[in-house]
This record gives C-alpha cells, structure tokens and sequence, in this order.
C-alpha cells in the first residue's frame, strides 16, 4: 500500500511539473503576435524549465517551401560562428520532408548530421531529438531539442515535447494569419493614404519623397528575391569588366521585408560600381548573411584602396549608402588602407 502512495505520489509530482511547463511555455506564445519574438520566448522558457542545453527551430518558408532557421537557443560556437553549416539540408529536415518524421516512435533522439564530423565547438552535442510541426496536414517546420547527455527520451519528455511542438504548431499558424490580415489592412490603408501623403511630401523636401517611395513601393527588385536580384547584379558586373567578383548567401531563404530589400540592394549597386571604377581589383567578394535578428552586407576588395579619413563625404556614394542604412537602423562601416583595399559593411536589423 506504501509503495504504491509513492508510485501515486511521483506521478502527481510529474503531472504537475508537466504542467508548470506547458503553462509557461503557454503564457509565452499567447503574449506575442509576432512570430519571432513569441519562438524566441518559448524556446528560453522550454530550455530553461525542460533543462535543454540547445534548441533550435526550422520554418518553412510559405512561399517557396525552404527552410530556414527561425529560432535558436545556445547553439554551439561550431555552427553559430560559421552559418553555412545551418544553411542546405540535413537528416531531420529530410526525413520530415519525406513524412518519416510523424509519431511518437520517431520522435527520438538522433544523430546531428550538421555537427556528426565535428570536434571543436560542439560543447558536447551529437545528438537531437526532432519534433514535426504541422497545420492539420501543412507542413510548418521541425524542433529540435538536445542535451550533452541525452541517449534516449522518457515517455514523460516525448509527451512534452510533443505537446510543445503542437503549441509551436498553433502559434506559428496563428501569427502568420495575423501577419497576413494585418499586410491586408495595411494596403487598404495607404491606397487611401498615398495621394495625400504624396502630395504633402512632394511640398517638402526631397528626402522625405525618397522615404515615401521606398514605403509605397510594392514590387521592389522586379519580382525578384533580394538574394538572386544581387547574384544578377554580380554576374552582369562580371560580364563588363576583369575584376572576379563572388556572391556567396546564408540565411538567404528567411524572409526579409520589401522595405529592407530595397535598402540593402542599392547599397551592393554602389558599392561594386565603385570598385569597377575606382578600385583596380583584381578580386572582390560580395557576401550576404541573414540571421533571425539582422541582415549583414558584406563588399570587399583586394584593389589599391584610399586614405578613408581622408575622403570627402560627397564622394564614393557615402551619402546615399549612410542615408539607407541610417533609414532602416542600421550600421555602416567603411574600412580602407592604401595599396591594402577596401570593406564596405552594413549591417540592418530584421
């Protein structure tokens, strides 16, 4: 009788822990409308309550179906300091897009292929557990949930998790609705809005018509991603003139605003005309990185450079290129040696 009062008791224990967590983790995604910041707060609250080392979470994106990495918790220094290992496809990602990864059964924990080759930076982890998230039969993406020493998951976790993943499911559907209603209710807005505003602005003064402009703009970069539109603008650089010039992206699948596209694309325009006129490089490569808290822009050379305490502010674009990304928030930093060659970075917050 003793024995089995205990048994009752450890149970009630469990039941209420469960309990104490799925109610946080609750509380956390009912506050936020936006999908970041409400991912973000569960997955402390899950990581912290669940005793999680690291947890990340993979969207798909609505549109075009691929992944990117939405959400992250303590990700080892090994993928965090180099992005392209979080970039393509893996294990978990496969076997959620072929329909394997669905049921308790497979819900279990698994060989990290991104840090499976690994030694340095890995604090440990080899393994993860991958929970689906689906919209009754739509794909959402996958958590992944992982400790240092983590074998084999309880039913009591899996229960967890697999509660914490229908949670996710429900508050990723549920911000993008609103996402979408909201989009709606905004054109509706400034179709009423746009003559007026235009009229008022084209009183003023210039810059504050080139604000409205890159509000109202609706199909920035000819219909184009901003990641392909600035793979086009290298390439047709490369076509007039000696210089190599290298686009590499990561992180280029995660959404980014129209507004910020645009912001970000002239600023690449700029910079590689004035390393084809100015720079005599023989080597210039041009990066994007698009993390779930920014997007950095990165355009080097290896041409003869300039004394960049030296230039006059009205010259190489600096005007227009600080005044973009000044507009969005962001940072500039322009870094150039003589004979050594010249960095151009901007850095937009999401």
């Amino acid at each position: 009788m003793a024995d089995q009062l205990e048994v009752d008791a450890q149970q009630l224990r469990q039941r209420n822990r469960e309990l104490l967590i799925l109610n946080a983790i609750a509380d956390a995604l009912n506050c936020e409308v936006d999908i970041d910041r409400a991912l973000e707060t569960a997955l402390a609250q899950a990581a912290d309550l669940m005793q999680l080392q690291t947890a990340w979470i993979w969207l798909l994106d609505e549109d075009t179906g691929k992944s990117y990495l939405a959400c992250s918790q303590n990700i080892p220094s090994a993928l965090l300091d180099n992005p392209r290992r979080m970039e393509g496809n893996c294990y978990c990602l496969d076997t959620y897009r072929e329909g394997d990864l669905d049921g308790t059964a497979n819900v279990n924990v698994v060989t990290c292929s991104r840090l499976k080759n690994l030694v340095d930076g890995t604090d440990g982890l080899r393994y993860h557990a991958s929970i689906p998230l689906y919209a009754h039969e739509k794909k959402l993406g996958v958590l992944n949930v992982a400790s240092a020493d983590w074998r084999e998951l309880s039913e009591d976790d899996l229960r967890i998790l697999h509660t914490f993943g229908d949670m996710l499911s429900i508050a990723v559907e549920r911000a993008r609705l609103y996402a979408h209603s909201a989009r709606l209710g905004a054109v509706n807005e400034r179709v009423r809005n746009a003559v007026h505003r235009a009229l008022d602005l084209a009183r003023s003064n210039l810059e504050e018509a080139r604000r409205s402009v890159l509000d109202l703009r609706a199909a920035p970069l000819e219909g184009r991603s901003l990641s392909i539109a600035l793979h086009d603008l290298v390439r047709e650089a490369n076509q007039e003139d000696m210089i190599k010039i290298e686009f590499e992206a990561s992180g280029a699948n995660r959404p980014i605003a129209a507004r910020l596209e645009v912001g970000i694309y002239p600023i690449a325009q700029e910079a590689i005309t004035n390393i084809v006129k100015h720079s005599n490089a023989s080597v210039a490569p041009v990066s994007l990185v698009v993390s779930p808290s920014r997007a950095t822009l990165k355009v080097m050379d290896n041409g003869e450079g300039f004394d960049s305490q030296r230039v006059p502010k009205n010259r190489y674009g600096l005007i227009g290129m600080t005044e973009r990304v000044h507009m969005h928030g962001g940072k500039l930093r322009l870094e150039s040696t003589p004979g050594e060659g010249t960095l151009v970075e901007a850095q937009l917050p999401l």
